[in-house]
């Protein structure tokens, strides 16, 4: 079951790996194996972080709705490392599935997906 970190860790207390200074939005859901979130960051409205493992640097910007997890984001081999100042847009989406390594001053734009496996149609039906 998720939980919102207020609901699950107490008012103004941060999730286990999260630095004291990261700013978390009520709304966020948070459900990782391993978490580690370095300071300065802010984890917009109803944005969602999910996965086996997940460490992000410093000064972290989750814009509204955006997701980290998805699909197979708790497979043992599933991870994401990002360093600091990851920028992730409104709505945009990092499906860690097969693992993704992101380095400094990255930015999802708005609405994009960046996906590390993939979803392959069904041969029998034409594709």
């Amino acid at each position: 079951m998720m939980l919102t970190p207020a609901e699950f860790f107490g008012a103004g207390k941060q999730p286990p790996g999260v630095h004291p200074t990261v700013r978390i939005h009520p709304t966020v859901r948070i459900d990782c194996g391993e978490l580690t979130i370095g300071a300065g960051g802010v984890i917009g409205e109803g944005c969602r972080i999910e996965g086996a493992r997940v460490e992000i640097g410093r000064d972290l910007w989750m814009d509204a709705s955006a997701r980290i997890g998805g699909g197979s984001c708790r497979d043992p081999q599933a991870f994401l490392k990002a360093g600091d100042w990851l920028h992730v847009g409104k709505g945009a989406e990092l499906n860690q599935a097969r693992g993704i390594t992101i380095g400094d001053e990255c930015g999802i734009g708005v609405g994009s997906g960046l996906y590390s496996h993939g979803a392959y149609l069904d041969e029998l039906a034409g594709f």
